[in-house]
């Protein structure tokens, strides 16, 4: 259990954020470096990127499956929006430390 929720501004304004943040980020890396992990069993920054749209692709389905049926499932959309953002944000630290490995 997660215990208290994000206030809904702070949802909205992590997920807002995320997208320009992980471009601003990696801007400067050459794909070599998007590819590559700055340490054996790590993940490179392509990996965390791939990971995060998984992610948004299933707590998406189902915030949408809450909204479309009549019987929706037992979270709510704020419950599943919650998860994503804190789960953005922790992967977009771990972007960060990979891209400053990666620019040493």
């Amino acid at each position: 259990m997660r215990g208290r929720l994000l206030a809904t501004e702070q949802i909205l304004t992590i997920l807002a954020e995320t997208p320009p943040r992980i471009v601003a980020l990696t801007a400067s890396l050459a794909p070599a470096q998007l590819h590559s992990a700055p340490n054996p069993d790590e993940w490179s920054a392509s990996d965390v990127l791939a990971h995060l749209r998984a992610c948004n692709d299933v707590w998406g389905n189902n915030m949408l499956v809450i909204i479309a049926e009549d019987r929706p499932l037992a979270r709510t959309v704020l419950y599943y929006a919650d998860g994503l953002a804190r789960h953005e944000r922790t992967h977009v630290k771990q972007i960060e430390r990979i891209v400053n490995t990666m620019r040493m």
